[in-house]
């Protein structure tokens, strides 16, 4: 969903059996909280030095809306290097990009780009494998 017609793009949903996060807290107002709208997706792929502001809102969406979900996309989990790694994450291992996400924003859902899926492999469970 994008913002522009959050009631309308809600009331899409709604008529279709489906749920969604809406993006974005600012338009809070314009989207009614019930029904096909469970929460708000904040952001895409966070560097490190996002997460305290993120807390923040993820704190301030809690206050004015109690129940909501806040989805929050991570970054994928493979770098080549750790520098390549301390440049992308603001961490030199996934592992404390992860938890420092958790810690510090403390999401509802945690959840992660995953482009190692569209590799081709004769094993499924391969794919699975490069989930996390």
């Amino acid at each position: 969903m994008c913002s522009a017609n959050g009631a309308l793009q809600a009331s899409l949903c709604a008529k279709h059996g489906l749920t969604s996060c809406f993006p974005g807290f600012s338009s809070a107002p314009s989207v009614p909280l019930q029904g096909s709208v469970r929460g708000y997706y904040l952001r895409d792929e966070p560097h490190a030095s996002d997460f305290r502001g993120l807390a923040k809102v993820v704190e301030s969406v809690h206050k004015a809306r109690p129940g909501t979900c806040v989805f929050i996309n991570l970054l994928g989990g493979y770098m080549a290097s750790p520098a390549a790694a301390k440049a992308w994450w603001g961490f030199a291992t996934y592992e404390q990009y992860v938890d420092a996400f958790v810690s510090t924003v403390q999401p509802d859902i945690l959840c992660k780009c995953s482009s190692s899926l569209l590799r081709v492999s004769s094993k499924p469970q391969d794919a699975v494998r490069r989930l996390w």
